[in-house]
């Protein structure tokens, strides 16, 4: 997820910090017994862990690829729902009759209120924040009473 705010150090060393401690008592083993074995522990040839290391990052870069997949693949559904929800208000504007202009401007609010509640919804955060602007107390408080509120604006 894409945010503002810095992440301090501390709170990431505090996070891995027994990742790091059992990798360096790993390293210092290791170094400690190929200092001591020297002459048991055959020499390993620079093949061996440059291949591991291509295959490695072969994976991590799949892996990295499949993500940003996703992520792209949701930005265009984002993009596609604001587009869509121009379209739409538009077409309301142009094929109902002047006449109707406070169910064009309600249909119109309520689907704004809809994009907004399904964008914070999917951030999960609250859904129904700041859609006073948008829609009546009374839909409001219809809303508040169902478990998937976007869908309820609907």
């Amino acid at each position: 997820m894409l945010t503002n705010t810095k992440i301090p150090v501390s709170y990431l060393f505090k996070k891995v910090k027994y990742e790091i401690l059992f990798v360096l008592i790993i390293g210092l083993l290791v170094h400690y017994l190929t200092t001591q074995f020297e002459n048991i522990i055959p020499i390993m040839p620079i093949a061996i862990p440059a291949f591991i290391g291509t295959a490695i990052s072969v994976i991590l870069s799949f892996k990295l690829n499949q993500s940003y997949d996703r992520w792209w693949e949701a930005r265009k559904i984002c993009g596609s729902i604001v587009n869509d929800s121009r379209s739409f208000v538009l077409q309301l504007q142009s094929f109902v009759a002047k006449e109707n202009q406070t169910e064009i401007r309600e249909m119109a609010f309520r689907h704004i209120a809809w994009c907004y509640s399904l964008g914070l919804g999917l951030l999960g955060l609250d859904p129904v924040e700041n859609l006073e602007n948008f829609i009546t107390g009374e839909d409001m408080q219809e809303i508040e009473k169902q478990s998937n509120k976007p869908l309820a604006l609907l």
